[in-house]
């Protein structure tokens, strides 16, 4: 039996018209990137087409021609997309997928899906009872069930409707090897000045504007390696640090040179060195969906114009009323239009198949992974980046690097990222989400259970269990900010401590640091805050993940008890680990014992939106 079983191959198909140079789909599949999923011309040069494997669900998309003109299967412009049913039609279970059975704290997790009208499933074990489940989620297309056991005989599934299927031996698969793994984030030019001031940079602690420069330097940074130590920190990344003119830098003039402002290749090869003598490592941005304008190769191809097969970018030849006029670059005749980043002209998109530019995207992975302290390199705008050639791509650096794991940038759930040679992880922002959502009572912890389940299912328990968990970014509106409260900012860090996969906290978040959208959640660090009550107790967060393996390798519910309190338990063969969050309007009395609220005491109660944890 194949895992193959549960996807369905599905042709899609656009009538091709001469001018047209490029056809992506951009849909919930792959996150409506622009780029990942490429469309081929038919040899009879009739269509556009591409064959995908799908998980069941329901799933929205357009056909994007020229990247920016939305179309049907019929041609037709449209401004709503196609929605697509793929309903899971029978039931299936794959003991040799981590989607299907995996080892999670000593405990054998199983699940199964069925079409939608399969209501309920029990499972029986050799030497056991049947058994109820112990998670479900349900859709439209498909249903999902999930059980915990203890023993590892063979078992069967009956459902409602009757039917045996069966019996399953568990696999030989050991346990996923796992770690704390604590990510800590740093926007370069707003973490840590070191030396005297520049009439260049604008005042630290001045509120940040688009184009301000504050002087964030790897000599900044390696002044703080013990306070990252401190913290807890595993993993360092760091967003790009090449030469450009920008202050995010992810518009790249020079991927083979570090920005003057920012410090020299020696000295980040300092810092990694003495980061790694603190058994910290690193995580770098790899920015390969696009260049600056300023781009040797670019600027060389606004003078001479290439074949569309060798040329490194995708320059459009016609312009019609659907096409939007991207930042046009005079190349001294006529005006340039080519594929950008979110209609940005001054970051032109790459043309991935192109080989040179494959071969370039190796040159930059390996000249850093050769010279720095890597754990994992992380690509931006991951969802627009040629899956077919980032695929060979990590066959090749894998040779050389096999240690080294790769993270996209995507904001959505889907497996398609993560099939056999892509990525090994992403950032979770659907983890994120979710979390903010309980927060603000939006969902219920049922419905939290329940989406993660399906999560679980759609990414498989391997990557699931090494996914950057975020509860901000560069991109994102701090927590502080969204939630306005301390106490609540502090208590989702609190939940994606005892999750598996890899916490990420983003510089200041630890200072309860606020921020509203870009470029506000890009202040500089508050560094007169360390050593606040608040840091302190985040402190203690870390500390609970670095000294309690539960806290990484578990199953994890969430729940509601009768006083109102969300709990959310952790638990392994050989530990639990209790948080409880008031996120009610008066006060909850509870059982003495110890809490993060009051580290060092015993505490009976629990205020609103503050928590406790618990171990046991």
């Amino acid at each position: 039996m194949s895992e193959s079983g549960i996807h369905k191959q599905i042709l899609f198909s656009l009538p091709f018209e001469e001018g047209e140079e490029s056809c992506y789909l951009k849909g919930s599949f792959n996150c409506n990137g622009d780029g990942s999923v490429e469309l081929q011309k038919t040899d009879d040069g009739r269509n556009w087409e591409v064959t995908l494997k799908l998980l069941p669900g329901t799933y929205n998309f357009f056909y994007s021609v020229n990247q920016y003109n939305l179309f049907n299967e019929h041609r037709e412009r449209i401004k709503k997309p196609v929605t697509l049913h793929i309903k899971q039609e029978y039931f299936f279970h794959d003991p040799d997928s981590s989607r299907f059975f995996s080892r999670n704290g000593g405990f054998f997790v199983i699940r199964c899906i069925t079409p939608p009208d399969v209501l309920s499933v029990k499972i029986e074990q050799v030497g056991s009872r049947k058994k109820n489940n112990d998670f479900k989620f349900r859709s439209s297309d498909y249903n999902l069930f999930e059980f915990i056991s203890r023993t590892d005989g063979k078992y069967i599934f009956y459902d409602d409707h009757g039917n045996r299927y069966g019996p399953f031996t568990p696999p030989a698969r050991d346990e996923a090897n796992k770690s704390s793994n604590i990510i800590y984030q740093i926007f370069p030019d707003r973490f840590n000045r070191k030396g005297s001031p520049d009439a260049e940079f604008t005042k630290w602690g001045e509120p940040p504007e688009r184009n301000s420069f504050f002087g964030g330097n790897i000599e900044g940074i390696i002044e703080k390696i013990p306070y990252l130590a401190d913290l807890g920190v595993d993993h360092l990344y760091l967003t790009p640090f090449y030469s450009s003119r920008s202050n995010h830098r992810y518009d790249i003039d020079d991927y083979f040179s570090v920005d003057r402002r920012f410090g020299t290749l020696d000295q980040l090869t300092t810092l990694s060195k003495k980061l790694q003598e603190d058994k910290i490592s690193m995580i770098l941005d790899m920015v390969f969906n696009h260049t600056s304008i300023y781009f040797p190769q670019f600027v060389r191809e606004l003078r001479e114009k290439l074949p569309h097969d060798q040329s490194w970018y995708k320059f459009i030849k016609d312009t019609d009323e659907g096409m939007r006029i991207r930042w046009p670059v005079k190349d001294g005749k006529t005006d340039a239009f080519y594929e950008s980043f979110f209609d940005n002209g001054g970051m032109p998109k790459l043309n991935h198949r192109n080989e040179s530019v494959k071969k370039f995207m190796l040159d930059v992975m390996k000249f850093y992974a050769e010279r720095l302290n890597i754990s994992f390199l992380r690509y931006d705008v991951a969802d627009s980046i040629n899956l077919n050639s980032i695929g060979e791509i990590f066959m090749k650096f894998k040779g050389k690097f096999p240690e080294i794991g790769h993270i996209a940038e995507v904001w959505c759930v889907s497996d398609i990222f993560f099939r056999k040679g892509l990525y090994t992880s992403s950032m979770n922002y659907g983890l994120r989400k979710l979390i903010i959502s309980l927060m603000n009572k939006e969902i219920s912890p049922n419905r939290m259970n329940s989406e993660l389940l399906n999560m679980r299912f759609i990414l498989g328990d391997d990557v699931y269990g090494k996914m950057m968990n975020i509860i901000d970014s560069h991109d994102t509106p701090r927590i502080r900010t969204i939630l306005g409260s301390e106490k609540l900012a502090m208590a989702a860090y609190g939940i994606i401590m005892i999750m598996d996969g890899m916490p990420s906290i983003y510089y200041g978040d630890e200072l309860s640091m606020e921020g509203g959208p870009d470029p506000d959640c890009r202040r500089t660090m508050e560094w007169e805050k360390v050593g606040s009550e608040f840091y302190l107790k985040f402190r203690e967060l870390v500390k609970i993940r670095k000294e309690n393996p539960a806290a990484y390798n578990g199953i994890i519910r969430f729940s509601r008890d009768k006083k109102g309190l969300i709990n959310i338990t952790k638990y392994s063969i050989d530990q639990k680990i209790e948080m409880n969050l008031n996120l009610g309007d008066s006060e909850i009395k509870t059982e003495e014992k110890k809490s993060l609220n009051s580290i060092d005491e015993k505490s009976t109660s629990i205020s609103p939106e503050a928590f406790s944890i618990h171990f046991y």
